[in-house]
């Protein structure tokens, strides 16, 4: 009866630990309104007629990015852009044919039974600087690597 006890407490722990997360996560959702008018211009000024998608806001005090999600010639867009509209980063959904000979074969030498769900160009300022891949593994496990243009292995996380 005790261990029934614990394991209903920790039950109702661990849920409340899960609406508190899917509360914050919401949370950091903003109103295009609410992003201040300098990172919205910025926006629209790389990326000119794009629709606008979402927007979050992240960080605090003097640390805030918003990133706003666009879509421009089919393609959905991610652009990390500060409140005084400098963009720190922009990820560009793209079809994996468009990345590096270099990315690809890494990709399919290392993870060869990879399906992407995913495919992402990381660009700060002008420059194409990595590849982000999401994909499920043959154990059905979403995995997401990122890859520099040279094709190795820069960072990678499982589950």
């Amino acid at each position: 009866m005790l261990w029934e006890i614990r394991s209903g407490l920790v039950f109702y722990q661990m849920a409340a630990i899960l609406v508190v997360l899917v509360v914050q996560v919401v949370a950091r959702q903003v109103e295009f309104a609410s992003v201040p008018s300098p990172a919205v211009a910025a926006v629209e000024q790389r990326f000119p007629g794009a629709a606008r998608r979402r927007a979050k806001t992240e960080g605090e005090g003097e640390r805030i990015i918003h990133e706003v999600t666009v879509r421009s010639g089919g393609e959905m867009i991610e652009v990390a852009v500060t409140p005084d509209g400098r963009i720190v980063e922009v990820e560009r959904q793209i079809n994996p044919a468009r990345a590096p000979a270099a990315v690809r074969d890494a990709l399919a030498s290392n993870y060869p039974s990879a399906v992407v769900r995913r495919f992402e160009e990381v660009s700060r300022g002008d420059a194409v600087v990595a590849y982000e891949v999401e994909f499920d593994s043959t154990r059905r496990h979403p995995a997401k690597v990122t890859f520099d243009t040279a094709g190795r292995v820069v960072s990678e996380r499982r589950g």
